[in-house]
């Protein structure tokens, strides 16, 4: 991969990582005052929990995105490139 590649890369991962901190603190901010109004208006029905777990699957989400497994692909290509290698050798010295 080239600088300019790997550059873009990381300022994807970088502008991932900025929109999940700034998603999470819209997400306490809003479920704070969620519960506030809740607690003084309806204090036997707590209908904010109803948002506090659907918006935070959505944010659950977002950070398995940000901060889960990564493509390996280059490390899957050099594990083919290695069984070959170990196939061909066994080939080889089968014939012996």
């Amino acid at each position: 991969m080239d600088d300019e590649t790997v550059r873009e890369q990381a300022r994807k991962r970088v502008d991932s990582k900025l929109a999940l901190k700034k998603n999470f603190r819209l997400y306490v901010f809003v479920n704070v005052v969620c519960a506030v109004v809740n607690l003084l208006t309806s204090p036997g029905y707590l209908w904010f929990l109803w948002v506090v777990f659907g918006w935070g699957i959505a944010i659950a989400f977002q950070a398995w995105s940000v901060y889960g497994p990564r493509d390996n692909s280059g490390e899957r290509e050099r594990m083919i490139e290695e069984e070959i290698t170990k196939m061909s050798s066994r080939d080889g010295s089968s014939d012996s």
